[in-house]
C-alpha cells in the first residue's frame, strides 16, 4: 500500500427521539492576543485545498503504478474530513456499541454496501476463530433500527457512487483512506490513464484545489454535504446520547430504591440531584447546563415531556 503523508503544514416510548430533519474590517489584534477565529467556511475551503493537494500527489503515484495508493492524513477541517469524522463518530452511538459488544464485531472486519444498506463483518477471533463473514441486511431489525445515521454519513461520502463498498473510521487513529474515494466525493474523474492522471494532477496544483461544484447541476448535493446538514445529522447523534444518559440514570435509581421503600416525593428528589452530562452537539441545549453542560435528571424528562416516574415500577418500565 502506497500512502500521501500531509506535506502541508432502554427506557423506552418517553425517551424516543423526534426525526433528525425536524430536529468586516478588525482592529489588528494587541501581540498577546489570540488571532479571530476562523469563520466554518473559510476553515472548510482551506481544509479543501490541503486536501486537493495530497490528492494530487496521490494522483502522480497512481499515475506511476503505483498500487493501493491512499491519502495517509485527511485535513480535518475539509468537507470530505468533517463528514468522514462524522461517519466514525457514528459508531460510537451508545445503541451502535451496545449492538457491536452484544454481537461480538470486530471493528476493524466491518464494511458498508450502500446500495443495499448491508453491513458485513466478523466476529472477534476468540469468538469465532474460523472468521466467517456475516453479512446483514435492512431485513434484520436490530441492524435496521440503528443503521440510519451510519448509512446517511456513508452515502453523503460515497457522493451517489452507490456500488462502493468500503470500510468505513472506526479507530481514533487516523488511518489511511483510498485516494479514490477521496476523488469520487469531491467529483474528480476516474479511471484515468497515467497521462491524464498528470495532466490532472497539474490541474489541481495549478488551481491550488478541486474543481468547485455547479450549484446549476449539483445543488443536492452540495445541500447534502453542507454545513447545516452536518449540523443536523450531529445533533441527531447527539440527542441519541442525551436519551442514552437519561436511560442509563434511572435504571441506576430504579437499583438503588429497589429495595426500599420510596414515596414519590423521594424519587422526585433522586431526580433532581442526579445530573445528566449532555451533549454538546444535540439539539437540546438548556440555558442553565453549567460548566459542564450537565443538568439534573428531572429537568431533562420535564423539558422533553418524558413522564415521570413516581414508582420502582415506573422506573423499571
Amino acid at each position: 500500500m502506497t500512502t500521501v503523508s500531509n506535506r502541508l503544514p432502554a427506557h423506552s416510548n418517553p425517551l424516543a427521539l423526534a426525526n433528525p430533519a425536524q430536529a468586516l474590517t478588525l482592529a489588528r489584534p494587541k501581540r498577546d492576543a489570540p488571532p479571530p477565529a476562523q469563520s466554518p467556511q473559510s476553515a472548510r475551503a482551506e481544509g479543501d485545498r490541503a486536501l486537493a493537494m495530497e490528492y494530487h500527489s496521490a494522483l502522480i503515484l497512481a499515475a506511476n503504478r503505483e498500487k493501493n495508493v491512499t491519502i495517509n492524513t485527511i485535513a480535518p477541517d475539509s468537507t470530505f474530513g468533517q463528514w468522514w469524522a462524522h461517519l466514525r463518530d457514528t459508531f460510537k452511538s451508545p445503541d451502535v456499541r451496545q449492538w457491536m459488544d452484544e454481537k461480538g464485531i470486530s471493528p476493524d472486519s466491518i464494511t458498508l454496501n450502500l446500495n443495499t444498506g448491508e453491513i458485513s463483518f466478523t466476529r472477534r477471533r476468540h469468538l469465532d476463530p474460523e472468521q466467517k463473514r456475516h453479512t446483514l441486511g435492512q431485513d434484520d431489525r436490530h441492524w435496521a433500527a440503528i443503521s440510519g445515521p451510519i448509512l446517511q454519513a456513508a452515502r453523503v461520502i460515497d457522493a451517489g457512487h452507490g456500488d462502493t463498498t468500503f470500510t468505513p473510521p472506526l479507530s481514533d487513529v487516523d488511518q489511511p483512506v483510498p485516494y479514490s474515494l477521496v476523488g469520487n466525493f469531491y467529483n474528480e474523474p476516474q479511471n484515468l490513464t497515467g497521462p491524464s492522471m498528470r495532466r490532472r494532477a497539474e490541474e489541481i496544483d495549478r488551481a491550488q484545489g478541486f474543481k468547485q461544484l455547479d450549484p446549476a447541476t449539483a445543488g443536492t448535493l452540495i445541500q447534502a454535504r453542507s454545513d447545516n446538514a452536518l449540523q443536523v445529522q450531529k445533533a441527531y447523534l447527539g440527542d441519541v446520547y442525551n436519551r442514552s444518559q437519561a436511560s442509563n440514570q434511572l435504571r441506576h435509581l430504579a437499583t438503588t430504591v429497589k429495595d426500599g421503600a420510596h414515596s414519590a416525593g423521594q424519587i422526585e428528589d433522586e431526580l433532581k440531584n442526579r445530573t445528566v452530562s449532555l451533549s454538546f452537539d444535540g439539539s437540546y441545549q438548556p440555558a442553565n447546563r453549567g460548566t459542564w453542560n450537565e443538568i439534573s435528571l428531572l429537568q431533562l424528562l420535564q423539558d422533553h415531556g418524558w413522564d415521570i416516574p413516581t414508582t420502582h415500577q415506573q422506573l423499571e418500565n
